[in-house]
């Protein structure tokens, strides 16, 4: 079960999650839209960090990113940095002081890029270098496991299906068999094609965007 916390006003949302009986309890702060100060992880499993995209985008500041990575660092919870966000995404990337945080339930990594000061451990934080996690042979979804989108959508269903969460499909009207994928409240993710196979590295995205622990998929 998530909460998205987007400013500080929403800030009690995370100690209402809390108290819940969710075995698993994460944040999406997105789009985050200012500065969320300190606040308390304790009991919260992973963070979804991401700025707003679209026409007339707010801009996310960096340092506000930066301070929820700290927190989760401080409290050994995964980090999870989505996107910039902005106009043009895409372009933006989403590339957090020369790291790509992509931190999953249950893991804490971070994959290195060319900043040298990283690497080095200058930047302010502590990287952790831990293996891929070996997933176990009787989940689904592996590290190096390639499946076609179609694939991807109906193994989303079963999921959706067995724990009882909306699943909507809303296809894209034009060229290509696209569309947008909903699953539960907040999840949400793009599917291009539909016949083509999707990398291992953008199945972990697409389940970090519906909220899936790869592991349970």
């Amino acid at each position: 079960m998530g909460v998205s916390v987007e400013q500080r006003r929403y800030l009690h949302r995370i100690e209402e999650l809390k108290t819940t009986g969710a075995g698993t309890k994460f944040l999406s702060i997105e789009p985050l839209l200012e500065d969320l100060g300190k606040f308390d992880l304790r009991g919260i499993d992973w963070v979804i960090v991401g700025g707003e995209s679209g026409p007339g985008a707010r801009t996310m500041q960096a340092d506000w990113a930066r301070g929820i990575r700290e927190l989760c660092g401080e409290h050994q919870v995964p980090f999870f940095f989505k996107q910039w966000g902005g106009t043009r995404k895409k372009k933006n990337g989403r590339v957090l002081d020369g790291v790509t945080w992509a931190e999953m339930l249950g893991e804490r990594t971070s994959e290195a890029l060319s900043d040298p000061a990283i690497s080095q451990g200058k930047a302010g934080f502590r990287r952790v270098h831990i293996p891929h996690l070996r997933l176990d042979p009787r989940t689904h979804l592996h590290d190096t496991e390639r499946v076609k989108a179609s694939e991807f959508l109906r193994r989303a269903k079963r999921y959706a299906d067995s724990r009882k969460l909306t699943f909507r499909w809303v296809p894209s009207h034009g060229k290509g068999s696209h569309g947008t994928l909903y699953l539960g409240e907040h999840g949400r993710t793009t599917v291009q094609d539909l016949k083509k196979e999707l990398p291992s590295g953008t199945l972990k995205g697409m389940c970090a965007q519906l909220f899936i622990n790869p592991k349970e998929f």
